[in-house]
Formats: C-alpha cells, structure tokens, sequence
C-alpha cells in the first residue's frame, strides 16, 4: 500500500492507495507544525517524526487516530545521567527489518547538535553535555573525521534536520549536512559515503548510469529531504540540482499515461525554475542518478516512487506521485 501524508494548517491527512482504490482520512489528535521524517513500520503503520511543536514520534493508524510513541532518550543509557526519560526534538526516523525503531534526537544545550539512537543504543553523534568546550568541533560531521572513526565520536551539531535510513545488513546512512552523507557500519566505524565540496562528477545525461564515487558527486540536501533504503542496501535521496540548472530530456517522466496525466507531469515540471535529482548510492559507495523531477522519493520492491507538489491553473496546492522501474 501506497501512503503519501499532506499538510495543512498543522493538519494531516493522509491518502493511500491500494488495489487501484484510493483513499483519504484526516489525522486526528496530533498538530504537525514540522514533519521531519514519515515511514512505515514492520506492523505497516505509518510513523512521523515531529521536529517541534508537539514533537516526538506519532503513530497513525488507517482510522487516521494518532497517538505518541514512548521514545527512550539517549540521556538514559550508561554515561549519560543527564538525560530525560522521553525525546521531543526528532529530526529523522528509520526503521529496520526487525521493527526497531531509528530516531535522531535533537540535544539544545550546550549547542544544537544531534544523538542517532535506537533502543536506548546511540549510533552515531557525540553528546556534548559534558564535554570540553575545544574537542566539541574535532572530529565532527561539519568538519570531517578520519574513515573508521567511531560513530559516537563524531559531533552532528548544527544541521537543521537529520535524516536516517537502515539498511537490512545493519548499515545506518545519516545525512548529517545538507552536503554529506555518512554510513555507520554495523562495526559502529564511520565513512563518508556522498557529497563533494567540488563540482568534481560530471552532469549525469541519462538515468541509472554510473557517476562513479558518491563522494565526488556534489550533495544539497533540501531541509524536507528523506533518505531510504532498499533490500539491496540502495540508499535514496532528492539531491538539489541548483549547481547546474535541469536536467537533460532523457529524465523527463514518460510511461503509459493519459492525456491528462501527461499534462499533470509537463506542469509540475514547467513550474520550477530549476530541477532536483533522486541520487542513488550502492553498497560499494558509487552513484548514479535514478529519476528526476521529484520533491520525495520512496522505494518498495522493483519500484522507485516519485512525489511532486506543484500549483494548477487556479493556484491550487497539487501532488503527483510516480513510480519507475528499478535496474
């Protein structure tokens, strides 16, 4: 089943579609000022992040009632008594194969910086509640580290947001820039694994081919970006294009549409003035771009899906959503 979560107001709603049907519920019992991240569990629940307002990880349910998740903070594990029982602050959410629940918890003091945790476990960030005031930028995400750093012992301060994603083989990908992304290896060792501070890659000129290194590939993360993951360790996200403008014709959505369908695609691409990419990087760490044209992606199966907000004739807020094979 197919769930795509739109806002108004602080209000979601949430639509679905299965067998061809779809289908529409308000969200009831949750104000969503800022979702940071949305997935499904294991049980097929969709989950959301809320990154402030009432915050903390909601439960919706296909009545569309919601109710908050008990989030063990990262404060209450061995070393770290100034935790609270509870997190509010949540700037991603994962899942993996076993149901286990991945968050990135947001700590303001002493400065804004971020604890990637599942089960009372951190993964990745470096609690800088008691720490010295001259280690807190070395290493860190913003400033780079050495491969095979432990996770823990890389600050993640500063980032807006902080999206996760969880592979099947245990491997945590973090975007903890909106111009990097890093993997935490089932070992708790550390690599960067995307984005370049140099336009060092060549403009991709068709989808699925090799762009070599995902570290030599510019990375700019929109602060609404998701990563994912599929069964094959894949890890998926919209990669902001404003280096280089649009992308070729041979990325433009094509398929077996309706005339009206066809219209819905040219709009919600003619109405930007520049172009996204969905960026996929593989185990190995190598890049190609997959799709284009999207504000969301998520992947089930054989299937890539692509979402788009656009506005139509009359100014009225519109989403697409697609899907393209896999290769």
């Amino acid at each position: 089943m197919l769930h795509v979560l739109t806002q108004q107001d602080l209000r979601l709603v949430m639509w679905s579609v299965a067998d061809g049907r779809l289908t529409r519920v308000a969200v009831s019992d949750v104000e969503a000022e800022y979702v940071s991240q949305a997935g499904a569990g294991t049980d097929g629940l969709v989950r959301v992040a809320l990154s402030n307002g009432e915050g903390g990880v909601w439960r919706i349910r296909p009545d569309g009632s919601a109710s908050r998740e008990t989030v063990q903070a990262a404060g209450s594990e061995p070393g770290h008594p100034q935790g609270t029982k509870s997190s509010t602050a949540i700037d991603g959410l994962a899942f993996d194969m076993a149901g286990r629940t991945y968050v990135a918890e947001r700590r303001p003091q002493p400065v804004p910086h971020h604890l990637v945790r599942t089960a009372g476990k951190t993964l990745l960030g470096r609690d800088l509640t008691t720490a010295r005031e001259s280690t807190w930028a070395t290493p860190s995400a913003r400033n780079g580290f050495p491969e095979g750093t432990a996770g823990t012992a890389i600050t993640a301060e500063g980032a807006a947001s902080l999206p996760v994603a969880v592979t099947p083989k245990g491997t945590l990908y973090a975007a903890v820039t909106n111009e990097q992304v890093i993997a935490v290896r089932p070992d708790g060792t550390a690599q960067h694994i995307a984005g370049s501070v140099e336009d060092a890659a060549d403009w991709p000129e068709k989808p699925f081919v090799s762009r070599g290194r995902g570290t030599d590939v510019p990375v700019h993360l929109d602060p609404h970006s998701e990563l994912v993951s599929d069964a094959a360790g894949n890890v998926y996200f919209v990669n902001d294009t404003y280096r280089w403008g649009f992308l070729p014709g041979s990325f433009d959505w094509t398929g077996d549409v309706s005339d009206a369908q066809r219209e819905l695609l040219v709009t919600s691409r003619a109405e930007r003035d520049q172009d996204t990419e969905v960026l996929q990087i593989d185990p190995d760490g190598n890049a190609a771009t997959v799709a284009g044209h999207a504000d969301a992606v998520a992947v089930h199966g054989e299937w890539i899906y692509l979402a788009r907000a656009f506005h139509d004739d009359q100014g009225g807020d519109r989403v697409v959503v697609v899907r393209t094979a896999k290769r």
